[in-house]
């Protein structure tokens, strides 16, 4: 092999050796998310129009963001799936509204693979 050859070959021969070090360096972050709909016809279930029922359910998202971002529930659902809290947690679990509307999100993001699969099965 001539030295032009080996000039040629040489930056990308780093450039692999480089990205497969990063690669196995770098702790992945795995990620969930859910989109959940408050519905007040199910929290007041009395009759209603739909703009008052509308109404009704933007104004109760902010308590359910609220709710969903306490200890307290994070730590009974972590107990329902069966987490050891001394060995696994669920991760950075946040709880935003979407602006204007009767949604909000839910997201988890943990280093330890499995634990932000919660997310998607159980909502």
């Amino acid at each position: 092999m001539s030295l032009a050859a080996c000039v040629q070959v040489a930056p990308l021969l780093v450039a692999l050796i480089a990205g497969i070090l990063i690669t196995n360096m770098i702790t992945p972050i795995y990620r969930a998310e859910t989109t959940l709909q408050v519905n007040a016809a199910v929290i007041r279930p009395q009759d209603m129009d739909p703009f008052s029922g509308l109404f009704l359910s933007r104004e109760a998202v902010p308590t359910f963001v609220e709710l969903a971002n306490t200890p307290s529930i994070l730590d009974e659902v972590a107990a329902n799936l069966w987490l050891d809290p001394k060995t696994q947690s669920l991760g950075k679990v946040t709880a935003a509204q979407i602006r204007g509307t009767e949604f909000f999100v839910v997201t988890a993001e943990n280093p330890e693979g499995s634990v932000p699969l919660w997310l998607t099965c159980i909502m």
